[in-house]
């Protein structure tokens, strides 16, 4: 088994160890929650069975990665994608469920109290229901189309002739299984509608590396006013990084990596550079994104507008000390969750620079919640390539 595989294969298995316990614990709680629910049938099928049912999906998952069969791919990753969630939900909404239920079934001697002991009851009944529902919901909300928001950025010091510059920023298309060059055909459709002047593509591109070549030639195609840049992001190395530069070196689009260049838009010049991207979740990442930034941004002339295209939005960190105006990146899918455009997990200490628009003193971050995904699950969080508007700030 190559490298690359293994380096893909083994979070999966991870995975695999980590949401047969989440089931496992999900199954315990939900038959402590409600006894009168426990005995029928329907529901004991459900929880005595649902850990297998997660492995099981998981394995048909990676029976599609190995063997390339996109029904196991499909099947496996919806299936898995539902219950994983599932088992989350039901995690989170158990523990009140069983509150709800013990309220309900306690002792009074208040005759008005009835009612409220019978809503406590359905009420502890209807949560697992309503975990079961946005589970649904969010492996649907996955197979819908990309969006294609308009965003304006302020940006101070922006100069007059980049006023109104509109940015098509495309990220983590995930070619494959869940994102096909005919969802990409109608994406690119409704980019230039907007009429980009310039496109950028922050990596993770192609998870079926055959479909790279189409996918520059389709992306190219969009014949904006200047030309459009990539970097890499961690799918490039883990589907073969030779392979990806040598289609980039005979392709239409330029691939930015460890590097820039310098070109003059509407009469400014900007400094535009592309960071290579550290592939796993190492210690050493930050220190890896510092080298990179520092590589790719060393030849920037000064008085110079200048644009990182970085994967991972740790770049932004780094690029302050290059005085980058606009850091582009990707790579954490938002989370794959939202609540009112933010990611669900921007609060927790792993959670930075998720997804939207991020500030600090005269940069700005934005991070794409990408277009595609190699898990289909996106609940609050749709897939998106938004067109990105220069104001002076």
């Amino acid at each position: 088994m190559s490298a690359n595989i293994l380096k893909f294969v083994i979070p999966i298995i991870g995975s695999l160890v980590l949401n047969i316990g989440l089931a496992l614990g999900a199954a315990v709680l939900w038959r402590r929650v409600n006894k009168r629910i426990w005995k029928l049938p329907l529901f004991r099928i459900c929880a005595r069975y649902l850990p297998w049912a997660t492995a099981l999906f998981i394995l048909v998952w990676m029976a599609g990665i190995f063997t390339g069969l996109s029904i196991f791919y499909l099947i496996g990753g919806a299936g898995s994608a539902f219950l994983i969630v599932y088992c989350v939900a039901l995690l989170l909404t158990l523990p009140l469920s069983y509150l709800l239920y013990r309220i309900g079934i306690s002792p009074t001697q208040e005759k008005t109290d009835v009612g409220r002991r019978k809503f406590m009851k359905i009420a502890a009944g209807a949560l697992p229901v309503a975990a079961l529902t946005t589970s649904a919901i969010g492996v649907v909300e996955s197979f819908t189309g990309v969006r294609v928001p308009e965003l304006n950025i302020d940006i101070p010091g922006l100069p007059d002739q980049l006023q109104g510059l509109k940015i098509a920023h495309l990220s983590d298309l995930h070619l494959g299984y869940y994102y096909t060059l005919d969802d990409l055909e109608k994406t690119l459709a409704l980019i230039a509608s907007k009429n980009p002047d310039i496109y950028f593509i922050t990596g993770d591109i192609a998870d079926e590396p055959a479909l790279l070549p189409a996918a520059l030639k389709m992306i190219h195609g969009l014949n904006t006013p200047y030309q459009g840049f990539a970097s890499v992001g961690n799918h490039e190395y883990y589907r073969g990084i030779n392979k990806v530069l040598d289609t980039f070196s005979t392709g239409p689009v330029p691939l930015l990596l460890n590097t820039g260049q310098l070109v003059n838009i509407k009469g400014a010049d900007i400094y535009i550079g592309g960071a290579d991207d550290p592939v796993s979740l190492r210690p050493d990442i930050l220190a890896f994104i510092r080298n990179t930034v520092d590589k790719t941004m060393r030849n920037a002339p000064e008085n110079c507008f200048r644009i990182l295209l970085s994967h991972r939005p740790a770049g932004f960190d780094a690029a302050q000390k290059h005085l980058v105006n606009l850091t582009l990146a990707g790579h954490t899918h938002g989370g794959q969750i939202g609540l009112r455009g933010k990611s669900l997990f921007e609060t927790l200490p792993l959670g930075k620079y998720l997804w939207g628009l991020y500030k600090q003193g005269d940069t700005r971050l934005y991070t794409s919640s990408g277009m595609g995904h190699w898990f289909p699950i996106r609940l609050g969080c749709p897939a998106e390539a938004p067109i990105l508007t220069l104001r002076k700030g």
